[in-house]
């Protein structure tokens, strides 16, 4: 018991320095870019999380699982701010400027990370097999985005396709 409350503090304490660091990267050095590549950094740490126990790579733990997945949502809130016009180019980002240009049915595909997080932070609760199809409707809707609008340098794939 003591170890799973550890490692949900632990949790909460990381979700917590990310929204932190991303808020702080863009007010210190003015670059959305960097902010945006933080924030999905710190997406891909809480579903690198939730999938491993779901893969059970890692023992399940409700309280983990759901602070990965309340992390992703309350993100999921601050994402459309994070694309500002005018930061579709620049050093680094994988951003397709397909973003810009359709940005409505971008911004949709952000309503329904959240909501797929959220059910799954919901699902946590009832144990691995409440909570594994609820990621995965998650899941599906990170690599429906990256598919739509990321763009993967030549060469690389896209951290979400099927090995």
């Amino acid at each position: 018991m003591r170890r799973a409350f550890a490692r949900a503090a632990t949790i909460v304490a990381f979700v917590g320095l990310a929204f932190l660091r991303a808020g702080t990267a863009t007010a210190q050095t003015g670059d959305p870019i960097a902010a945006l590549q933080e924030a999905m950094g710190e997406l891909s740490e809480a579903h690198k999380a939730a999938s491993a126990m779901v893969k059970g790579h890692v023992p399940y733990d409700e309280q983990a699982a759901a602070a990965a997945m309340d992390s992703i949502s309350a993100m999921a809130v601050k994402l459309p701010a994070m694309f500002p016009y005018g930061s579709e180019s620049g050093e680094g980002t994988r951003a397709s400027p397909a973003i810009w240009q359709n940005f409505a049915d971008f911004s949709a595909y952000i309503s329904r990370l959240q909501a797929t997080a959220s059910a799954a932070a919901t699902a946590a609760p009832n144990g691995p097999a409440a909570f594994a199809p609820a990621y995965d409707a998650l899941a599906a809707t990170c690599k429906a985005c990256h598919a739509a609008y990321r763009v993967n340098p030549a060469g690389e794939p896209d951290p979400l396709a099927a090995p």
